[in-house]
C-alpha cells in the first residue's frame, strides 16, 4: 500500500508506510537501548559497590524521558530503533 502526496509545487510523492511489525521490532531496540543504559549506569557500579543517590538518579533518568524527544530532532525523525530497522517519521 503506497501513499501518494501533491506537494506545493505540483510534484507527486510516492512512499511506503512502516509495517506494524517494523515499528514493534523498532520500539523493542528503543527498550534494549534503554536496558543497556541503564545496565551502564545503575546495575554495574552497584556491583562494585557505588551508591547511587538522587543527583546521579536524574542524571541517568533523564536521557531515558527525553530519547524519543531527542532522537527525532537529532537524527532526523529516527530513534536508534527506527535506524536500524530502516524507518523513519514523515510529516505530511
Amino acid at each position: 500500500m503506497s501513499v501518494f502526496i501533491a506537494t506545493s509545487q505540483n510534484v507527486a510523492l510516492e512512499y511506503e508506510p512502516a509495517s506494524i511489525g517494523e515499528r514493534i521490532l523498532a520500539t523493542l531496540i528503543d527498550y534494549l537501548v534503554f536496558f543497556g543504559w541503564l545496565m551502564l549506569f545503575v546495575a554495574v557500579p552497584s556491583n562494585f559497590g557505588v551508591r547511587i543517590d538522587r543527583y546521579l538518579g536524574v542524571f541517568v533518568f533523564a536521557p531515558i524521558v527525553l530519547y524519543d524527544l531527542l532522537c527525532e530532532y537529532l537524527l532526523n525523525g529516527r530513534s536508534v530503533g527506527k535506524l536500524a530497522i530502516g524507518i523513519r517519521v514523515v510529516m505530511l
